[in-house]
């Protein structure tokens, strides 16, 4: 054995180690309980055992200011990406997931989305923020502001109203419904200040 294959025989096992420090799995179980979610997975190509689906102390990282609950109801449907820190199989971190029934599908580039399992979706598109749930919406706070520049419509089921600034103190109110005549009305107004033209109280603190 010359000295080239002694070194190579020497960093095998490194080698090893880090080829093993990310790996592709199935992921069996999430435990949102505490402050950190741990998930319990298997590795994929393999046959998830009843240890597998047990709770686990392996630990999911998530973003700031992002959390989610994956489903893992249905049996080798979540994949994720495993951290192996070190290349020690001991103290693996899963680092992301995905369910492929659920994302959504056709993304113009540079368009971004959030999405579940029951078609609710908030999609920042090419040219609007599409907010879409099959469910209910609810805005809750103790102040709430709607700024429209030009235009405000609201639609239920057919009936809408709208409300367009025309240029100066002029607006055009239009009502309609499906099916029945459009009413326009004119109306100038000295409107209020806009609340983006009023000065913020100073927050407290130094």
């Amino acid at each position: 054995m010359d000295v080239l294959d002694k070194i190579r025989e020497l960093m095998r096992p490194l080698e090893m180690r880090v080829r093993g420090m990310l790996t592709r799995v199935i992921v069996d179980l999430i435990d949102d309980t505490g402050g950190r979610q741990l998930a319990s997975f298997h590795l994929y190509g393999t046959v998830s055992t009843a240890l597998d689906r047990q709770p686990d102390s392996r630990e999911r990282f998530q973003d700031y200011g992002f959390t989610s609950h994956p489903r893992t109801d249905a049996p080798d449907r979540l994949e994720g990406i495993v951290a192996f820190l070190g290349g020690n199989r001991d103290h693996g971190i899963l680092i992301c997931v995905e369910d492929r029934r659920y994302r959504l599908k056709g993304l113009k580039s540079g368009e971004a989305a959030l999405y579940d399992d029951q078609d609710q979706v908030v999609h920042l598109k090419r040219n609007e923020i599409l907010v879409k749930s099959p469910l209910k919406v609810r805005v809750e706070a103790d102040v709430v502001e709607v700024v429209a520049h030009t235009t405000l419509r609201h639609d239920v089921h057919g009936y809408a109203d709208e409300l367009t600034w025309t240029g100066g103190n002029d607006w055009t109110q239009t009502n309609w419904h499906d099916g029945a005549n459009v009413t326009v009305v004119n109306n100038p107004i000295d409107p209020p200040l806009h609340f983006h033209d009023v000065d913020p109280e100073p927050a407290d603190g130094p």
